[in-house]
């Protein structure tokens, strides 16, 4: 899969911060430029302050359910040419059609391993585009279910 070239800037948005420590210690490992944020107001700040390739992003956000979303709908039309990754513990069709209404590039299942999470902000980054809708079967697996060994 592509690779991200120096330069390449990435925001977190995630109210855990072990989680956002280890997004953001991985990234950084890759080369990346990553800002992180723990509230969508952190979030929009970072936002105003310089330009992202992608942004990634909680469903939750705290006791905000839908703070993610939220964040995402501001970065589709303040900062549409950022892409939007949204991950959710959450998951559902439901949580995906709304998502992806509003603008959201990818929704991914927490926990999704880190060496696809990088693949699929690389591969957003290029411009290819997300998957496509969710079949009424569907349902967003976890990477044990999708059978990753995390590499």
């Amino acid at each position: 899969m592509a690779t991200a070239a120096a330069g390449f800037r990435v925001l977190v948005v995630e109210d855990e911060a072990t989680i956002r420590f280890a997004l953001r210690e991985y990234f950084a490992a890759q080369g990346w430029s990553v800002a992180c944020a723990a509230s969508v107001v952190e979030g929009l700040q970072e936002l105003s302050q310089s330009p992202f390739h992608v942004a990634i992003l909680d469903l939750r956000l705290g006791d905000d359910r839908d703070g993610g979303i939220l964040l995402a709908e501001r970065i589709a039309k303040s900062y549409p040419r950022t892409r939007t990754i949204l991950l959710t513990a959450y998951g559902s069709k439901e949580t995906w059609t709304a998502a992806r209404a509003i603008g959201v590039d990818e929704v991914l299942d927490k926990p999704t391993p880190l060496w696809e999470l990088k693949e699929t902000a690389c591969r957003l980054a290029a411009g290819v585009p997300g998957g496509s809708a969710p079949s009424s079967s569907h349902r967003i697996l976890t990477g044990k279910e999708r059978g990753h060994n995390g590499h």
